[in-house]
Formats: structure tokens, C-alpha cells, sequence
């Protein structure tokens, strides 16, 4: 009879639920909190990310690492992915110039020298004349930080490990507080 025929793949459903309920949690967890992958939009990180989008039109894909983000220890020169301080809805993607106590030379901010205070950075993208950044804004709360960008993961042909160094023309000086 017909109605005793089961279609094959009806027995295998509620596998798939049970399995897809356990790993979805757990993905979302590795996402939010070890890594997670996302694209790279615009200009304003050249030539580090989308060197050639002009070119090709292919924009970069990274590798954010989370787990750097928890206890807020970064270094100037890094690259990293934050919550824009003008819309939360977007992120950005810029490099650390100076971290907390570093004095930086700003690029048309409204003070020529800004010491950056306690629990913020400052952050540019690597190509000025395209990028709203600290020159902007002013310094970031470190708590917007949320990815460490690590490496280009595509296309294949731009994988490479994303460096972590401050332009040579953004030095900063470390800023001493005198004590009387």
C-alpha cells in the first residue's frame, strides 16, 4: 500500500534538527567569541586591505580574532575591527596609532596634539585621505574594539598575515605626567 511507504529522507529529520540545535549555539558561540570572518568595505586601509579593489572590485575578506578583545591588551600598529563611534550600526576597520598616555600629532582634528586618556586609542586608516577616523571623532573606547584582524583570508590570492606596524610618518611620544 502506499500510505506504508516512508520517504527515506523523513527518518533522517529529526537528526538533522537535533544536530543542527546542537551546533548552531556553538557556532555562534566560536563566532562571537574566538573568530569569525567578514569583509572589508571601502579604501581607506590601503594598501594593507583591498589593495587592488579599484582594479579588480574584489574586496578583502578577514579573520578577526575575538579572543584578543577580552582583556583589552593591544598594541600600536594593530589592526583591528570596532564599532563606529558616529554609527554603532557599522563597524570599521582601522589601525591603533597611540594607546592610553601617548601624546599623537593629530591630521585636522580640532587639537593639533591629543593625549589619549585612560580605557581609549587612537585609530586611523592607513590611507588618510579616505578615511574617517580619530582625525574625526577623537579617541576610541577601547570597549568598541571588537575584533583583532589577523589575516586576509580571500581571495586565495591575497592570503597573507596582516602586519602589525605603525606608518613610520605617525610616530607617537610617550606622554609623562610631571609630579610635584
Amino acid at each position: 500500500r502506499s500510505h506504508d511507504v516512508q520517504c527515506p529522507c523523513t527518518s533522517e529529520l529529526p537528526m538533522f534538527r537535533r544536530t543542527y540545535w546542537l551546533l548552531l549555539p556553538s557556532g555562534l558561540m566560536f563566532a562571537n567569541s574566538v573568530a569569525t570572518v567578514s569583509h572589508v568595505h571601502g579604501k581607506s586601509m590601503q594598501p594593507a586591505l583591498n589593495p587592488d579593489v579599484h582594479v579588480t572590485g574584489q574586496q578583502e575578506w578577514i579573520l578577526q580574532n575575538r579572543l584578543r578583545t577580552r582583556n583589552y591588551q593591544f598594541s600600536r600598529g594593530d589592526v583591528v575591527v570596532l564599532r563606529s563611534p558616529v554609527d554603532a550600526r557599522q563597524s570599521v576597520v582601522k589601525r591603533i596609532v597611540a594607546l592610553q598616555g601617548d601624546t599623537v600629532r593629530t591630521d585636522g582634528y580640532k587639537h593639533e596634539f591629543v593625549t589619549i586618556p585612560p580605557g581609549h586609542c587612537w585609530v586611523e586608516g592607513d590611507h588618510h585621505a579616505c578615511s574617517q577616523d580619530s582625525n574625526f571623532y577623537g579617541p576610541v573606547a577601547l570597549g568598541l574594539i571588537s575584533g583583532l584582524v589577523t589575516h586576509v583570508v580571500w581571495p586565495p590570492s591575497n592570503w597573507r598575515r596582516v602586519e602589525s606596524a605603525v606608518p613610520s610618518d605617525r610616530a607617537t611620544t610617550t606622554y609623562t605626567p610631571s609630579v610635584y
